[in-house]
């Protein structure tokens, strides 16, 4: 007892000798260095980790920037200890300095900041860190997470090749039947909205990816991958904070994780594939498999296994972003009724009053309110506030002759790390409209207002698109059309058909929800309570016309 009592301090003296050590010699061979940017105080050794909430960093993140880095926070990087350096160009105000155990944290608080790395300079800031979280969640293969290189290009052309645009488009039927499926589950009323709205996003992306029907019934399938799904998103904590990615030898320490679920899923939809290779629907996978098989390559060659990491990819990353996106469209029409009344004044003078028939992709020209509604969406509350794009490998020290107010960035001499950070005040160019972090910017961008994108002319203050809403430069989303499409369809088809409302209590007062988010891999809404409900005889007149045109398809 007694000896135990004398080696633990001297081991922590020993590791806090070793650090400040590392520190001096690192700082030596490199000379006179430029400042670091502004940060808030920190503790000794774990620098900000006590002051980091595990649950919504963003919205401290957004508090410090105001105190220290100033106003408008946009963006965060994270970057090793072991350094190797660069300047980026900067503004007065544009960055904050954070840092954890094996993490430097760099703050950019401008869009233009994280369009001028992440876009024009992507082939410095498009490698990815190393969280060890993803490979014990058998992710260690998947595009997301792979560093930037022959392995990443050419998964990413896989993507391209099934994801692009063109390609998005031929799939419009299927999305369109699955929003019609979406609407019977909603009349039905048998199970949760958040149910209903993980089915859609999963639907779709099994579909694509595996060439598997989900229907309305009972579906095994579906049932296990929802269950694991939300477990594992709801449990993993956010990106680059967890502690196995903090302190690294955890990883041998993995029995309380909850596993390897989407590599076994792809395991299990080869293996379905296969089986139905006669008469599966063309698929992801099975067109890649095919082209494997034509090459002469058996299940054991490298490429097999990227195939199945980036069929998993698809699941993983398409389900869970619709369903999250989609839950905070309702939140949204739930807290402002008035934006989804304009909507459907929209859709009733382009589809008819009473309604003749539901929207269709050729439709979304003549529903400019709708499309303010879904860019507002993703503007408001980001499902995915925490991207990786990150610093690419550089072995010397390099400088910007143009930089006027350098910084320094850190670098790791093998590997660093940048993120990307987008809270709901966010999104826009320091130069548009009044400066960001003024009482008016700040309350307009926090605020739910789809009007904002509409011209002034219409009432509407002309704002542009929110930009990063999928991404920037070489890691932009490849599936960012299919996820666009999914989301609008299903958003017009829902705005109209029901009319969304508050709950009510026991009172018969209205419940009115609070904006709050889980922290994961992706942020979902806090469970909200609403009512949907069909907004009228015509609406009931096509849904009976949907649930004839289903049956007839079963």
């Amino acid at each position: 007892m007694a000896l135990e009592a004398v080696t633990l301090p001297l081991f922590i003296t020993f590791i806090c000798t070793l650090a400040l050590l590392k520190f001096i010699i690192q700082r030596r061979s490199h000379g006179k260095l430029p400042p670091l940017p502004p940060s808030p105080p920190a503790d000794p050794i774990i620098g900000h980790l006590r002051y980091i909430p595990t649950e919504n960093p963003e919205l401290k993140f957004t508090e410090w920037s105001k105190t220290y880095g100033g106003p408008n926070l946009l963006a965060y990087s994270l970057a090793p200890l072991d350094i190797f350096d660069t300047h980026i160009h900067t503004c007065l105000g544009d960055v904050l300095y954070l840092k954890v155990p094996n993490r430097q944290i760099i703050v950019l608080n401008s869009a233009e900041a994280a369009a001028d790395l992440l876009e024009k300079r992507s082939g410095n800031y498009s490698d990815r860190p190393e969280f060890p979280i993803f490979d014990l969640m058998g992710w260690g293969n998947a595009m997301p997470f792979l560093r930037y290189g022959k392995k990443f290009q050419e998964n990413r052309q896989m993507f391209q090749e099934y994801l692009g645009n063109t390609k998005v488009a031929g799939y419009s039927d299927m999305q369109i039947l699955q929003a019609k499926q979406l609407v019977i589950e909603f009349v039905e009323g048998k199970k949760d909205k958040e149910d209903i709205l993980q089915k859609l996003g999963t639907a779709i992306v099994v579909r694509i990816g595996f060439g598997h029907d989900m229907f309305r019934e009972a579906d095994p399938v579906y049932d296990t991958l929802a269950t694991k799904h939300k477990y594992t998103i709801s449990h993993c904590g956010p990106v680059g904070a967890t502690p196995v990615d903090l302190f690294p030898f955890l990883r041998f320490f993995p029995s309380w994780f909850p596993g390897t679920l989407y590599a076994n899923r792809a395991r299990s939809f080869v293996s379905f594939v296969r089986k139905e290779a006669g008469t599966a629907k063309s698929s992801f996978l099975q067109h890649h498999m095919n082209l494997l098989q034509q090459e002469g390559k058996d299940e054991i060659h490298e490429d097999f296994e990227i195939i199945k990491a980036a069929a998993g990819t698809i699941f993983a990353a398409g389900s869970d972003s619709l369903w999250s996106t989609l839950s905070v469209f309702l939140l949204a029409m739930v807290l402002h009724p008035e934006c989804q009344v304009k909507a459907q004044e929209e859709l009733d003078r382009v589809l008819g009053n009473p309604l003749q028939r539901l929207p269709d992709f050729g439709d979304r020209q003549s529903l400019p309110f709708v499309n303010c509604i879904v860019q507002e969406t993703y503007r408001w509350v980001a499902v995915t506030p925490l991207g990786m794009n990150s610093l690419q490998l550089l072995h010397q020290w390099t400088s910007n002759s143009e930089t006027s107010q350098p910084y320094l960035i850190e670098r790791q001499r093998t590997m660093s790390t940048m993120a990307c950070l987008f809270p709901r005040v966010q999104l826009y160019p320091r130069t548009f409209g009044p400066y960001p972090g003024t009482r008016e910017y700040t309350g307009m961008l926090s605020t739910f207002n789809p009007s904002r994108y509409l011209p002034t002319s219409e009432g509407g203050y002309g704002e542009p698109w929110a930009a990063g809403t999928f991404g920037y430069g070489r890691r932009k989303c490849p599936g960012r059309f299919l996820a666009d499409s999914n989301f609008w369809i299903a958003a017009a088809t829902m705005l109209t058909l029901f009319s969304i409302h508050r709950a009510k209590d026991s009172s018969g007062k209205d419940i009115i929800p609070e904006v709050g988010l889980k922290t994961g891999l992706s942020s979902h809404p806090n469970p909200y309570e609403c009512e949907i409900k069909l907004r009228n005889d015509s609406a009931r007149a096509l849904v009976a016309e949907i649930k004839a045109e289903l049956l007839a398809m079963d």
